[in-house]
């Protein structure tokens, strides 16, 4: 009788399961797989009602931890995360296919953390650290991804990140990353959005204020402080981006829907006043960015980075997905 191992995915791609940016989000509740088309899965549909279905938030409501992954599918072709840049404090050069050899050739001198080859087999993952030049450039502090103008390649912030877990050799590293990741932020053009944001807006004329405000603070969050390194301000980011998962939830109720369409201002206001409400005061909050109070300015960025998403019917199928 032959006796055959079972196939052990930590050891067969090991480069990846024991790297140090692995290790640093692998309990972040961000993580699923992807089908052939490349869309992310629901894994707690999967879990619960052993069915598939598209993932459609981008938190632990449809997705989990790491090895809450793994030990649902050990077997699967893939790890799928979202990433958030400014959380995970990480980006990911996405090198296409299509890509010129010689271009591909200088880019994977850079000095990644991480690189794979994607799923076509010809282009690459790159994985770095977020650059501190980021803030310095208002104009991508909004955007999913930052795109080359010939389509060669495109630096990933807060997206679906598909990966095969098949590792190339360590970096060269015999260029600069934040001279590049400066050249490709600095001629990027702002995103326009149909709903512009307002401070003209009276918060006691939103239908459904207060119920909404209350739902919003019953909602339990998962996360504490020391799952963000101590790092008060990515505490509040993510603290801001669960209740909007939950508001989009709660308008999604037939006698709100039906009653009223909320501008992404109302949606902003509503968060803004929970947040308030329910994450713990510091004197920050009464310091102003891009002339916002601390935490209107990142309940506006949650808002903006999905609207990034999901203001743009003519994606094609799995294209929010790499």
């Amino acid at each position: 009788m032959t006796n055959t191992k079972a196939f052990n995915p930590y050891e067969h791609f090991k480069s990846f399961y024991e790297n140090d940016f692995v290790k640093a989000i692998q309990h972040n509740e961000r993580w699923t797989i992807s089908d052939k088309n490349k869309m992310p899965i629901d894994i707690w549909c999967l879990i619960t009602e052993q069915r598939i279905a598209g993932a459609q938030c981008t938190d632990g409501n449809s997705l989990a931890d790491l090895a809450t992954v793994m030990k649902t599918l050990p077997n699967a072709a893939n790890n799928t995360y979202y990433l958030d840049a400014l959380i995970d404090n990480i980006v990911v050069l996405d090198i296409e296919p299509t890509c010129p050899d010689d271009i591909k050739a200088e880019l994977l001198k850079l000095p990644y953390l991480y690189g794979e080859i994607s799923m076509s087999g010809k282009g690459y993952h790159l994985v770095f650290p977020l650059p501190d030049c980021f803030s310095e450039y208002p104009i991508i502090q909004n955007k999913i991804v930052m795109k080359e103008e010939h389509g060669h390649y495109e630096i990933l912030l807060n997206h679906y990140i598909t990966f095969t877990r098949n590792a190339i050799a360590p970096s060269a590293n015999e260029t600069n990353f934040e001279e590049m990741f400066r050249g490709l932020a600095s001629v990027q053009k702002e995103s326009i959005h149909k709903n512009e944001f307002t401070l003209e807006l009276e918060i006691e004329s939103i239908p459904f204020r207060d119920e909404i405000i209350q739902m919003l603070e019953n909602q339990k969050y998962k996360k504490s402080l020391s799952d963000f390194f101590d790092d008060k301000s990515k505490f509040e980011y993510g603290y801001i981006g669960f209740l909007y998962f939950k508001l989009k939830q709660i308008l999604n109720i037939t006698y709100i829907k039906k009653r009223h369409t909320y501008t992404e201002s109302e949606k902003a206001w509503l968060l803004y006043e929970t947040a308030k409400n329910v994450i713990p005061y510091r004197e920050k909050h009464e310091e102003s960015r891009n002339k916002l109070p601390w935490l209107l300015y990142l309940t506006h960025e949650v808002i903006a980075k999905n609207a990034d998403t999901s203001e743009n019917p003519k994606k094609k199928k799995g294209e929010n997905n790499v």
